[in-house]
């Protein structure tokens, strides 16, 4: 990646992100272990980023825009990503998940929504991406997040995956 300011040039596209992005749900980086998926230190990396925002944006600018950023990833985790986690837990214990996920209307979904929808609503909201923070990302999670609802409610109630 550019170098800017004071920052070196360097190849870890994750150097100077505060959030794990790509996963399920997103933590702060918080690790010096290379296996950890949260592998980095969040806060230091956030540092280096505002010096490179600071080349062309004020820190009023950079503040903001990292507040509505945090904002968003916090949404995702506690509004979207943490209620939907919960149902396909209950369905598994009572059995009523595919063994094939991908045959599985259910889990179908529920990947679309950490993996697709979820990804490109926390992405764009830190990377500058609006349409794919709203209408590509918080949008369909909410499409999403309400068919889960309404397939695990059913199995729920009839102790049966539909047909």
């Amino acid at each position: 990646m550019s170098a800017a300011g004071e920052q070196p040039a360097t190849h870890n596209v994750s150097d100077r992100l505060y959030w794990v992005l790509w996963s399920k749900s997103s933590p702060v980086r918080n690790s010096d272990d290379p296996m950890s998926p949260i592998l980095g230190d969040g806060p230091k990396g956030r540092e280096r980023v505002k010096e490179v925002c600071a080349q062309c944006h004020s820190s009023l600018h950079t503040d903001g825009f990292f507040a509505q950023g945090d904002k968003a990833a916090n949404l995702y985790n506690e509004a979207y990503y943490r209620p939907a986690q919960a149902l396909p837990d209950e369905l598994k214990e009572k059995g009523l998940l595919e063994g094939n996920p991908w045959s599985d209307e259910f889990q179908i979904t529920f990947y679309y929504l950490w993996h697709h929808e979820g990804r490109r609503a926390r992405q764009g909201a830190l990377m500058g991406g609006p349409d794919y923070t709203h209408w590509h990302g918080f949008f369909e999670l909410q499409q999403n997040l309400y068919k889960l609802e309404k397939i695990h409610a059913k199995r729920i109630k009839t102790g049966k995956i539909e047909q």
